[in-house]
């Protein structure tokens, strides 16, 4: 159970990020590998039906959405293979994914598929090399899981990813684990041969045709992090990923791009990073050129997730935090009187102005005294690098919605009173006075609701690393609301002890 984070990295810059992690971290060398290199092929057929219900899953992050692959190491035909499933749970509900698996023969990958592999013999076969009850128990679990979901879901061979792989990591020692991916190539899997059920991946011997093939143009390095602290990262990964030669791309897979590429007819939607100007030589000598056009535009609150701009030039994203930090340091050493209005902008996602107002009539102090470091969404070290990342979560959007119906309905309520109160009121008489003074403060509660939804729905959507809370908003509305009420209170104390019983009071 991981952290597992993706990055894309330029073939140019592959020797450099080797070099980078040997410092740190030995090549993971397997029994199967050959001690001449440093990488292992690594071959993994995924499975899916002809509606693409995995796919899409996975492609959603639909909780509970699961992948089924056949995976083997090596060159040549396989021996051994592993049959591995993950599932993917919401980290926000205290779930973790998972990824399970279990070892068959070559020769009993069919039969799985088919619905025909003979548990019962190979249970006997490990209760005779000794193993537990209990490992024997959950290996019968998962394989009749397995074997129900490719009858019911009636799953196929579908796409097929081969790579080589070094694997970096202490013996022993699962803490920080590297893995760099070359030479990515998908391969489309349904052919004559895997939908008669005659194999179960594509015959090695026979031609690919180019429009079954796509070859992925930088390599793909998986940061995992098995740590009891997420903010106790080694400072030589922090390092690494800040060293410009990786592209974070979130939550990139090599099946949803080799089906979304190779496949854009059977798919409904393709996942944002198609977007990225990089890979557009790639898509289109696979002749996948509809999804370009496709996905045009549909992904445009997505842009700042892409690696790099349309002209192909990786992204600097490290730029604002730097100001960010910048400011808090400024702010931090008393230094410029206008550092302070620019870093409350950067930190509010450009509502600097609406404060700048306000510090004009309520004072300086008031907005400075509600700028503190321990609201920040992105906590920044002294180099301005991000420790803590915005996360979005869906629950996100309903406080949002909850949040400004709350609001909504305090403004509601006071403009209710004080329209009721105009409606059957006479104009000399003393509640006319009350509901006038009530009215605006009804007013600034809707015009705030509605401004902070629309203002915070941007930030979410689009995952903003600007501040997400209003620690101020609040504050001067109950400071409005608490002027109206003394001020109501005020009138009517001058009415009864200084008015006249028949005067009206002007």
């Amino acid at each position: 159970m991981r952290s597992t984070t993706k990055y894309w990295v330029h073939t140019e810059d592959i020797s450099a990020v080797k070099y980078i992690v040997l410092q740190h971290l030995p090549v993971f060398l397997q029994e199967s590998m050959d001690s001449s290199t440093d990488a292992q092929l690594v071959n993994s057929v995924y499975l899916d039906n002809h509606a693409m219900e995995l796919y899409h899953g996975r492609l959603d992050k639909t909780p509970g959405a699961i992948a089924l692959r056949m995976r083997w190491y090596g060159t040549g035909e396989p021996e051994t293979v592993f049959v591995e499933r993950k599932t993917h749970r919401e980290a926000w509900c205290g779930d973790l994914s998972v990824k399970e698996r279990f070892i068959v023969p070559e020769d009993k990958v069919q039969n799985i598929i088919d619905g025909e592999f003979d548990k019962f013999a190979e249970m006997d076969r490990m209760r005779a090399q000794g193993k537990s009850a209990v490992d024997i128990e959950a290996w019968e679990e998962l394989v009749t899981e397995v074997e129900q979901a490719v009858s019911s879901k009636q799953l196929l061979p579908t796409m097929r990813t081969q790579y080589m792989r070094t694997a970096f990591q202490i013996p022993f020692d699962p803490t920080v684990r590297v893995s760099l991916d070359t030479n990515l190539t998908m391969i489309q899997e349904r052919v004559a041969d895997t939908q008669s059920g005659r194999r179960w991946y594509r015959d090695p011997r026979e031609a690919v045709p180019l429009t079954e093939i796509t070859r992925f143009p930088h390599a793909v390095l998986e940061v995992k992090l098995q740590l009891e602290d997420e903010g106790s990262c080694p400072t030589w990964v922090t390092e690494l990923i800040n060293s410009g030669l990786l592209s974070q791309v979130h939550k990139f897979s090599k099946f949803i791009h080799g089906c979304a590429v190779l496949m854009p007819d059977e798919v409904q939607s393709v996942p944002y990073w198609i977007d990225d100007a990089t890979l557009k030589p790639s898509i289109m000598s696979s002749g996948a050129e509809s999804i370009l056009e496709r996905s045009y535009g549909a992904n445009e609150v997505y842009d700042h997730l892409l690696p790099h701009s349309s002209d192909g030039q990786v992204v600097e994203r490290t730029a604002r935090m730097k100001r960010q930090a910048e400011h808090r340091k400024r702010r931090r050493t008393g230094g410029g009187g206008g550092a302070d209005i620019d870093a409350t902008d950067e930190q509010t996602g450009g509502r600097g102005a609406f404060w700048e107002g306000l510090e004009m009539v309520l004072g300086e102090g008031i907005t400075e005294c509600f700028d503190c470091d321990s609201f920040a969404a992105v906590e920044l070290d002294e180099m301005g690098r991000g420790m803590v990342p915005q996360k979005v979560e869906p629950k996100l959007f309903f406080a949002n919605e909850r949040t400004f119906l709350k609001y909504l309905q305090m403004g509601v309520l006071t403009s209710s009173i004080s329209m009721g109160v105009l409606a059957f009121s006479k104009n000399t008489s003393e509640a006319t006075v009350l509901a006038l003074i009530l009215m605006p403060v009804s007013f600034v509660f809707v015009l705030y609701a509605l401004n902070t939804f629309l203002w915070r729905s941007n930030l979410i959507r689009n995952r903003n690393s600007a501040r997400w809370d209003d620690p101020l908003g609040p504050v001067v509305l109950t400071l409005l609301l608490i002027i109206a009420l003394v001020s109501q209170f005020c009138y009517k104390v001058h009415v009864i002890f200084f008015c006249e019983p028949n005067e009206t009071y002007v």
